[in-house]
């Protein structure tokens, strides 16, 4: 979404949005999500900055459908009606690739402006743990249930029993350490200096009975 600001009587056109934001890319293909075993284990995997959708500027898969490129920048940043931060003054790479049963994400920031800029990054993070035919639309007379998440310093943990009383859970962890983790939420804050590069790394694994691999899609 857009709205104009006039400044001095110069026209600003503050941008909320991308006009890419519904390109979507996956690694392999199918519905969205993180699956092991026919089961869709991270069905929501969200990232805002400062509380707003980071916009798209580019994203490309390799050929192998294994490494995924994600190239972001923040929007208008208001306070009180005014800009703060103007779109483009931040740059985001992420990175994320499969290895050995588990999905690793290389998530940068680069302040390209010339003042500092407080930062909070947050990751949205919901498993429903559907089979593939419920990601397909079959409608499932009984379920199993969620399991209580179970929060750490470095991450969270999502936990489903199902039916067949089997527990299998999705643990999504972040290095550095974050600056707090809430049942759904990590979130990570930093004042970023002018000119300078921040880096965090992500590791999603998938766990059925203690054996660990995941396939994304």
């Amino acid at each position: 979404m857009e709205h104009v600001d006039r400044r001095n009587d110069q026209c600003h056109i503050v941008a909320s949005s991308s006009l890419t934001d519904d390109h979507i890319e996956v690694l392999r293909t199918g519905s969205q999500g993180l699956y092991h075993e026919g089961t869709r284990f991270l069905s929501r995997f969200e990232l805002t900055i400062n509380g707003e959708r980071p916009l798209l500027l580019s994203s490309t898969v390799k050929e192998d459908n294994v490494l995924l490129n994600v190239d972001l920048t923040n929007p208008d940043m208001t306070h009180e009606g005014q800009v703060e931060v103007a779109r483009g003054a931040l740059h985001l790479s992420r990175a994320r690739f499969l290895w050995q049963g588990r999905c690793f994400e290389r998530l940068r920031v680069h302040n390209y402006s010339l003042l500092p800029v407080p930062v909070r990054l947050s990751f949205s993070v919901d498993g429903d743990f559907a089979d593939l035919f419920e990601v397909r639309g079959k409608m499932r007379n009984r379920r199993g249930q969620r399991l209580e998440d179970v929060t750490s310093k470095d991450g969270i943990s999502l936990g489903y029993e199902g039916l067949d009383r089997v527990d299998r859970w999705v643990t999504v962890r972040c290095a550095p350490a974050p600056t707090a983790v809430h049942p759904g939420e990590i979130r990570v804050d930093t004042l970023l200096p002018a000119g300078e590069v921040v880096q965090w790394y992500l590791t999603i694994s998938c766990e059925v009975d203690r054996r660990t691999r995941c396939d994304q899609g």
